[in-house]
């Protein structure tokens, strides 16, 4: 959630030079447990010779309710955790048609039970070759590159994909992998965003997770959320500055455990439910330009 059920929000808020961002996801009755996640979020980008260089930072809190499960020792654990990012990339054009760009965003995501250690670090990084396909009226290109990070859940190792179309002024889309979208813009200040994408959530506890003597030995555990969303947002630009969204999504193929992070296993199954989500973001663009 940026964390990752918040990045897909973040990532069409990001063509200001200079930003900060505040968006909220609330995912209630995943089996009587909610999640609900805070992310705040500074960018800026600069131009140098053939290319676009951006650094910034988010931060994300997490909370888990519950009111069926709050004697659990699951719950306790994993209560609350954080996540902090780094945010570095750099673009390059090779010519008119061509370009490349790298991605470093290493983070940090724990619930801070005891000080940190190294496995709560994730050097998430991405790379990806760009080919412009279109004239400058009708935007076209297609991507493709190399991803590693948490956006399908636990660190791995992805691919991504994707072709951006424009049909008219009005009416573009996306196809790929990890995102497919459809965008339709109503007028100069409002906009619809359809997408299909992976959601997910990872973060580490490094505590024992039970207190009795006969299961103390769990310690060093990480709780993983995953989950395909359907989602549909509601864009509004105030003016030149500020700039706000609604979210409704549907959760499908659901799920969150927690896992053992030396052997990969599957300590404790929340059989969280499929179900809806809302979400709203508020953007400040600090250039007044767009």
């Amino acid at each position: 959630m940026v964390n990752v059920v918040a990045g897909q929000d973040l990532e069409t808020e990001r063509k200001q030079k200079t930003s900060f961002d505040f968006v909220y996801d609330l995912y209630p009755g995943l089996n009587s447990v909610d999640l609900d996640a805070k992310t705040l979020e500074f960018r800026t980008k600069f131009t140098v010779p053939k290319g676009e260089v951006g650094v910034g930072a988010a931060y994300t809190y997490t909370l888990m309710n519950s009111s069926d499960y709050s004697w659990s020792p699951e719950i306790m654990a994993y209560g609350d955790f954080h996540r902090i990012n780094l945010l570095m990339n750099y673009k390059h054009a090779i010519n008119d048609q061509w370009s490349f760009g790298i991605e470093f965003s290493p983070l940090i995501t724990s619930t801070f039970a005891t000080s940190l250690h190294s496995n709560t670090v994730v050097l998430a990084s991405q790379i990806a070759v760009k080919r412009i396909l279109g004239d400058v009226s009708k935007p076209s290109y297609f991507s493709v590159g190399l991803a590693y990070g948490t956006a399908l859940g636990s660190p791995q190792l992805y691919p991504t994909l994707s072709y951006f179309n424009t049909i008219n002024d009005k009416l573009s889309y996306k196809l790929g992998f990890p995102e497919t979208a459809v965008y339709y813009t109503l007028n100069t200040q409002s906009r619809f965003d359809f997408t299909i994408a992976p959601q997910s959530l990872y973060t580490v506890h490094n505590a024992s997770l039970y207190e009795n003597s006969i299961e103390s030995s769990v310690a060093d555990t990480y709780l993983e959320y995953t989950a395909l969303q359907f989602s549909l947002r509601y864009h509004f630009d105030f003016d030149n500055n500020w700039s706000s969204f609604f979210k409704v999504g549907y959760s499908t193929s659901t799920s969150m455990t927690i896992n053992t992070i030396n052997t990969d296993t599957t300590v404790y199954d929340f059989e969280a439910d499929n179900g809806f989500m809302v979400g709203f973001g508020l953007n400040f663009n600090i250039n007044n330009n767009k």
